[in-house]
C-alpha cells in the first residue's frame, strides 16, 4: 500500500494508466505476464486499479521474452506510436543484466541494475549512422529519457492476461507489450 501511495504522489500511476487504456494492441499469446510467473496478481479485475507488484522479479519478468516490442512513448503530453514511425521495428532485448535493442535507427547495448523498482542503465553504447529525421526525433528523445536517465518500473496487467511495462521518468513513458 505504501508504494501504491508513493506513486499516487508522484502523479506517474495515473499517467500510465491512461496510457494503458490508450494503447490497446494485440499480441501474442506467448506473452509472460507477472501471473503466469506466480507472483501476485498487479491488476485487480473488480476494481479495475492496478498496482506496482512488489512480489515481481523484474530481472526474471523482462528476461522472460527474447524481445520486447517497444509500442510507444509519452513526452511532455504527446503519446508517440513508433511501430508507424521509424524505419525499423522498435525493440528491447534482456538478457544477464545486459539491455540490446534499437529505437527504430541505431542499435544500443549496455548493462541494467533494478533497485526498488527503480531501472538503471550503465556503460551504454550505440551505433551512430543517420536515418530519416523523423525517425532521429523519436530516437534522440528516447536516447535522452530512456537511456540517459533513471526510470520506474510498473507492470499493469490488462485484460486477457496482457501486460504492460512502463519505464516512468519526469515528463517521460515507454511502454512495452
Amino acid at each position: 500500500m505504501r508504494k501504491m501511495q508513493e506513486i499516487l504522489k508522484w502523479g506517474l500511476f495515473g499517467m500510465a494508466m491512461s496510457a494503458a487504456a490508450f494503447t490497446f494492441v494485440s499480441c501474442s499469446s506467448s506473452v509472460v505476464t507477472p501471473n503466469d510467473l506466480k507472483f501476485a496478481p498487479c491488476y485487480h479485475q473488480g476494481t479495475k486499479t492496478a498496482k506496482n507488484c512488489e512480489e515481481v522479479d523484474f530481472v526474471t519478468l523482462l528476461e522472460s521474452k527474447k524481445e520486447w516490442k517497444i509500442h510507444s512513448y509519452h513526452f511532455k503530453g504527446k503519446t508517440i506510436i513508433l511501430e508507424k514511425n521509424v524505419e525499423n521495428l522498435p525493440i528491447l532485448q534482456f538478457s544477464k543484466n545486459q539491455i540490446y535493442g534499437t529505437f527504430g535507427c541505431n542499435q544500443f547495448f549496455g548493462s541494467y541494475l533494478i533497485q526498488e523498482q527503480s531501472f538503471h542503465l550503465d556503460n551504454v553504447g550505440m551505433t551512430r549512422k543517420m536515418c530519416e529525421p523523423n525517425t532521429m526525433t523519436h530516437e534522440d528523445i528516447l536516447v535522452q529519457n530512456f537511456l540517459n536517465a533513471s526510470t520506474k518500473i510498473l507492470v499493469v496487467e490488462e485484460s486477457k492476461g496482457m501486460s504492460k511495462i512502463f519505464f516512468i521518468g519526469k515528463d517521460f513513458y515507454l511502454v512495452l507489450n
